[in-house]
């Protein structure tokens, strides 16, 4: 899902971006509300560090990857961006419903887009970083099991 929070304009993107993704109080939050693991959790709750890079300053090689995989299946004609139909797409199928335009705008005005205003695979781990490392990792674990993914992050249902 799209994350919410107004993370700038084009004058001020990296240095919101910036921001949010090396905010230690968001991830140490985030750590501490989930190190404590007993067998009433659910996986989302035990399995939040996989999300994050060992020194917690960014998101994980294996999210990254498992990022780039969802991205290419929406990536159908390849050109490394997902046009407006790719977008949809890939929105409906994660949210059941399309993007608004305020958020499309949003896309095209805060993360990395080709030239012609498609979101490029920089921009799309560049949205889930974002929502990553602000706290909602419930919101990210929701995305990444819709597409078949577990607490792992292991690709087991190749389906979706």
């Amino acid at each position: 899902m799209l994350y919410h929070q107004s993370i700038g304009n084009d004058n001020n993107k990296e240095k919101v971006a910036s921001k949010e993704v090396d905010s230690s109080d968001t991830k140490e939050n985030t750590t501490a509300s989930h190190e404590k693991t007993d067998s009433s959790q659910s996986p989302t709750e035990t399995s939040t560090d996989i999300l994050f890079a060992a020194d917690g300053s960014d998101i994980s090689e294996k999210l990254m990857l498992a990022l780039t995989e969802i991205f290419s299946r929406y990536d159908k004609d390849g050109d490394k961006a997902l046009n407006p139909v790719e977008l949809d797409n890939f929105a409906i199928f994660t949210n059941g419903t399309s993007f608004t335009d305020e958020e499309i705008n949003e896309i095209k005005l805060n993360l990395d887009t080709d030239d012609s205003g498609n979101l490029t695979l920089a921009g799309f781990i560049e949205l889930y970083a974002l929502q990553t490392m602000a706290g909602d990792c419930d919101e990210t674990w929701k995305d990444l099991k819709t597409h078949g993914y577990n607490e792992k992050l292991e690709l087991v249902d190749q389906s979706k």
